[in-house]
């Protein structure tokens, strides 16, 4: 057996037992902490006396056999090579002496019922034994052994003065030494010598495993980090290393068999460092085992020093865990009952107590165990933990007795439930709604069933559930804003119900417009508020200021969700792409799939308006994916009507029809979302040939958007989709009538104006749709609609190609075909791509020479001159008067050498387009 740092050990017991080969006794005491390896150093050294020719006589002490008499001195004798007379009289002194003791009683001290003379004539035995030959006692674990086994060996130590007899004492150490009275007299012996098996260094370690682990040589820290050096754990690292990359099954064995072979006292402080975690400090373990500090303290050294803590913790979670695992269910929930009473005393974080709570299965009677276990669910759910925010509110609900906290704690369950699936919400919402009508669901909490009814299409009790409270009268502030907003979100999501509102509190609105209230929520609601009344710029700036703000969670989402339907109705796609996605990044990690599901459908909407189809299919997809369509209540229209409106930008009408064969929630239908929903069901019935279908789809849209009063360009553009569809039927005096009524409703708005120019040009005379389709086009793009562009330049192009200017034709194709390829509108790309490649390609070198010429001023005015703008506009647009115009385009003919303005539009057609 090869030892590692046990050299100066073995070589003394070495030089011990050649003493005693020459007549010279020896008293070895070898001691050392658990697992270190003193039975490893005894083996090997005992090989060595057996092959030069010692009796070995060994016994090893036990706990169960602590009280029986005699139980080690049987195991010296059992294999000494004695003859058949002494071991039979050995074997009957034996008995005759365990059997006195026996009658005389298990509870007395049995090594002083062990007679002198029996003593004596063993002792002989042994004697004996050593003229013949060297003889070595081994035992080990004597903190094990029985008293009358430890009273013979000290009596046979005093007797044997020149016998070749070596006797050999192993002690595990613990904080408690076991014999005091024998340990003292034994080392009181003139030729006794005391030896210590420590735990390995680092240098130790890295022998060990350049020896029998070479591959792992390189993990010498961690290996010395999990260890400590302790053999025991260093071994079963080693094996655990040869199949995985850390500690695992072995190292938790050896960890629990050092945990065995302790002390009782050990082995508890043990188990409650496991329970308490990084609280097991020393005093908190002694006020938890009601032992004295110092004491404790005692015996963490102890396993430090063992190499089994580190700082008075594991060295390794496994460690741990193997302790843990290692407890039987009854101690387990003794004991983190006793933790959480300690911790909370101590002031412990709510977390820490609950979870101890939630293990010892509530056997904690005390009036603060409720108030705990919430306040740990609100932190957790801050932290995106809901489901152990969850498992709190579950164990707090059992615990109450008080109806009301009970509805309160269920509420609460239904909040935090619903920020990763809104169904959890939806179990509890029956039992709410009818809890606030009895009166025994109160405070902030009953706006939870409020919220959810909304959301799952339950308008009517959304709605009577605000006027019981309204008709209730103020309460306080902070309920009378909740009562507020809450009023305003059904305004929006269930505009015909909220007619039957009695007046909200109307101190609010001015409370939460006052200069020093930053409540997002109430500024959010502001804006939502104030879509269709609010200037645009007041409104942007609005949002803007909303989605700035630092922070998100459960309450502040909501608000910047707002804000970012706000930019979308507004038109400002480019800040709502940019607000979405930070809002994404703000939500890593937050566990909130309910607000990620949102958002993605939104990025979906943000997508289809921007012309990125191929994202906008992934984001719709995606958003179905992250919630399962049954959890989005009547807000499952907004991804599904992207899906459908991408399907049909696409060409792909067998994805369209499959989103519109999924089943949606009846009440979504008398809500904005079944607006949206419609909207796109409509646009493809256009695109199937169903037109009158469509027509009545939009004209429903109508009806509803006019009966809400909602009518407005940034809600709706109903009339454009249905101008389309007449269009197609050949109804064009209907159509243009719809798209003159969507312009004079959309002067700010260029997405909206944008589309109903598109199809005022398709039912205008030949000659007047360029100047309409060039002002489409501009609007288009500042609205940042690629996909809208791409199909106003192709009408374009065609108007101009009937016009028979060929040369302007060309390159609006060209521009259409490119811009349709990068926004993936493969059935528009496919209509125009043919035709792209029949016309030949413009020479654009001698235009580009002679528009060197044009200053940066000219090249503005011949630009807007050529889309179609009078004089009197383009002054307008850029500022300067109208003599400055006409003199630009005096100048602009010369260099260019033409005579009229349209014989602009073939040299400027890339100026016009280069920002599409």
């Amino acid at each position: 057996m090869v030892l590692v740092e046990r050299d100066q050990e073995h070589a003394r017991l070495l030089r011990m037992f050649a003493d005693c080969q020459q007549g010279r006794p020896g008293i070895v005491w070898l001691e050392g902490p658990v697992g270190t390896g003193r039975s490893a150093l005894l083996a090997s050294f005992l090989d060595c006396a057996v092959e030069a020719g010692a009796a070995v006589l060994r016994g090893d002490g036990m706990p169960p056999e602590q009280q029986t008499p005699l139980g080690v001195l049987r195991q010296l004798f059992r294999d000494a090579p004695l003859p058949p007379e002494t071991a039979s009289m050995v074997a009957c002194t034996l008995e005759d002496a365990a059997l006195a003791a026996y009658v005389s009683g298990i509870e007395s001290d049995s090594g002083r019922l062990i007679s002198r003379r029996v003593l004596q004539r063993l002792d002989d035995v042994i004697l004996g034994l050593a003229t013949q030959l060297p003889v070595v006692v081994c035992v080990d674990d004597v903190q094990d052994a029985d008293a009358a086994s430890l009273r013979f060996l000290l009596h046979l130590a005093r007797r044997a003065r020149a016998a070749r007899l070596l006797v050999i004492v192993a002690e595990r150490q613990g904080p408690q030494p076991a014999h005091m009275a024998f340990r003292v007299e034994l080392q009181r012996e003139p030729y006794c010598r005391r030896l210590r098996a420590a735990a390995l260094s680092r240098a130790g370690v890295e022998q060990v495993l350049r020896d029998r682990l070479p591959e792992a040589a390189h993990d010498l820290d961690a290996c010395v980090e999990a260890t400590g050096g302790n053999p025991l754990l260093l071994h079963g690292w080693m094996e655990d290393r040869r199949h995985a990359d850390g500690p695992g099954e072995h190292y938790g064995s050896a960890m629990l068999s050092c945990l065995y072979r302790s002390q009782f006292i050990v082995q508890q402080v043990l188990r409650v460092m496991a329970i308490l975690g990084e609280f097991g400090e020393a005093g908190v373990v002694a006020r938890f085992l009601e032992a004295e500090p110092d004491y404790v303290a005692r015996i963490i050294r102890g396993l430090e020093a063992a190499g089994l803590l580190d700082g008075g913790r594991f060295r390794h979670p496994a460690a741990e865990a193997a302790v843990y695992r290692a407890i039987s269910r009854e101690s387990l929930l003794d004991l983190h009952t006793r933790a959480a009473q300690l911790l909370y005393e101590d002031g412990a974080d709510a977390v820490i107590v609950a979870d101890h709570l939630y293990a010892s299965g509530i056997r904690v009677d005390a009036p603060w165990v409720v108030a705990v276990l919430r306040q740990a669910a609100e932190v957790a759910s801050h932290d995106g933990e809901v489901q152990r925010a969850v498992e709190y509110l579950k164990l707090a609900y059992r615990t109450t007795d008080d109806e009301t906290e009970r509805m309160t704690i269920r509420a609460t369950i239904a909040y935090v439930g619903w920020r990763v699936n809104p169904s959890i919400a939806a179990r509890h919402l029956p039992e709410l709604v009818a809890a606030v009508r009895h009166g025994t669901l109160r405070g902030p909490a009953v706006f939870v069933p409020i919220w959810c009814s909304m959301w799952f299409g339950r308008g009517d009790d959304a709605t009577s559930l605000l006027v019981k409270l309204i008709a209730e009268g103020p309460v306080e502030p902070e309920t009378d804003a909740e009562i507020w907003r809450a009023s305003r979100w059904l305004a929006t999501w269930y505009p015909a119900m909220a007619r039957r509102l009695p007046p909200a509190p109307s101190a609010v609105p001015a409370k939460v417009a006052a200069p020093m209230v930053t409540h997002h929520p109430a500024e959010a609601m502001l804006v939502l508020d104030n879509v269709t009344e609010r200037q645009k710029d007041d409104l942007i700036n609005a949002a803007v200021r909303v989605l700035r703000t630092p922070g998100v969670d459960d309450r502040t989402v909501s608000s910047l969700v707002s804000s970012l339907t706000a930019l979308l109705s507004t038109g400002r796609l480019e800040l709502a792409a940019a607000g979405c996605d930070d809002l994404f990044g703000r939500l890593a990690g937050c566990n909130a799939p309910t607000w990620q599901a949102v958002l993605t459908a939104i990025r979906a909407e943000i997508s289809y308006r921007t012309g990125d189809l191929s994202a906008a299919a992934r984001h719709a997809a995606m958003a179905l994916r992250i919630m399962p369509p049954e959890s989005w209540g009547i807000v499952v229209g907004a991804p599904r009507a992207a899906a459908i409106n991408v399907a049909v930008a696409i060409g792909d009408y067998e994805v369209a029809a499959d989103q519109l064969n999924q089943p949606v929630p009846p009440a979504m239908f008398h809500t904005p979302y079944g607006v949206n929903y419609l909207i796109a069901r409509g646009r493809y019935r256009v695109a199937t040939g169903a037109c009158r279908a469509a027509i009545e789809d939009f004209s429903i849209c109508g009806d509803m958007l006019d009966s809400w009063g909602l009518d407005v360009a940034a809600v709706a553009q109903w009339r454009t989709d249905a101008g389309w569809a007449h269009l197609r039927l050949g109804e064009v005096q209907r159509a243009r009538k719809l798209a003159s009524e969507q312009l004079a409703r959309a002067s700010d708005h260029p997405y909206v104006r944008g589309y109903a120019l598109r199809l005022l040009a398709a039912t205008s005379e030949l000659a007047r749709r360029p100047p309409l389709l060039y002002e489409a086009i501009e609007q288009l793009q500042d609205a940042g609609d690629r996909l809208g562009l791409a199909h106003a330049i192709s009408e374009l192009s065609r108007a101009q190609q009937d016009l028979g200017r060929s040369s302007q034709a060309r390159v609006l194709l060209r521009r259409a075909s490119t811009v349709a390829r990068e926004c993936n509108a493969e059935q528009l790309y496919r209509s125009l791509h043919p035709g792209a490649d029949e016309l030949e390609p413009p020479g654009p070198q001698a235009d580009n020479q002679r528009l060197a010429a044009l200053s940066g001023a000219e090249r503005k005015v011949a630009a807007l001159a050529a889309r179609g703008h009078t004089n009197r506009q383009i002054a307008r647009k850029l500022c300067i008067t109208l003599s400055t115009v006409e003199q630009h385009l005096t100048r602009i003919y010369r260099k260019v050498e033409v005579s009229r303005r349209s014989d602009l539009i073939p040299l400027l057609q890339q100026e016009i387009l280069r920002s599409a």
